[in-house]
């Protein structure tokens, strides 16, 4: 018994961001040559290789980069599953307190607060105990998100999608993984999604 292997057909979005890179890269070529001259002709010594070539090289990344994700999306059936992780600090009655964290100076921790209040800190622990021990705890949220991207680079060189909540789970564990910063930018676009349009 032999398993088949189908191709799936590429999409119109998959096409059309392909065609534009093949244009990139064209256009770069041409310009790495005619760099490549002044350099070899002592006409500059500067323009080949600096940052005009490095920064065309990021923006063909950044395009490979999406069409790899839209190429992912299409064999997933349109859409692609990402996960999530927000660490909110409550009281210890259940109230929201922040889920704003910074790094401080020395690591990691909650700020909440307000210029006219003042502002509030509490360092991010790795164990449930010790905010219990200062009347806070730690919720973790971890989020199935449903991302759809759109073949769009924003002008902060994000890329454009649509997000979905799948599902999310809360969670207080006795000990709190203190790698997540709660920057996670699908967080924000679900959160925001009236803005990004």
């Amino acid at each position: 018994m032999t398993n088949l292997i189908t191709a799936i057909e590429p999409s119109k979005l998959q096409l059309q961001l392909q065609a534009a890179y093949n244009s990139m890269r064209e256009r770069h070529s041409e310009n790495t040559e005619y760099r490549m001259q002044n350099y070899f002709n002592c006409i500059d010594d500067y323009s080949w290789g600096g940052i005009q070539d490095q920064t065309q090289s990021q923006k063909e990344n950044r395009l490979l980069w999406l069409i790899d994700r839209v190429k992912e999306q299409d064999n997933n059936g349109g859409f692609l599953e990402e996960s999530a992780t927000e660490l909110i600090l409550q009281s210890s009655d259940g109230a929201f307190v922040s889920a704003n964290i910074v790094r401080g100076k020395w690591g990691k921790c909650f700020m909440w607060g307000s210029e006219e209040q003042g502002m509030s800190f509490l360092g991010l622990s790795t164990k449930q105990s010790t905010f219990a021990k200062k009347g806070y705890r730690v919720v973790t949220k971890k989020y199935r998100l449903k991302v759809i991207y759109n073949g769009r680079i924003t002008q902060s060189g994000n890329f454009s999608k649509s997000v979905e909540l799948i599902e999310m789970i809360e969670s207080v564990d006795s000990s709190i993984d203190t790698l997540f910063d709660n920057k996670n930018y699908n967080l924000w676009v679900l959160n925001n999604q009236d803005v990004t349009k």
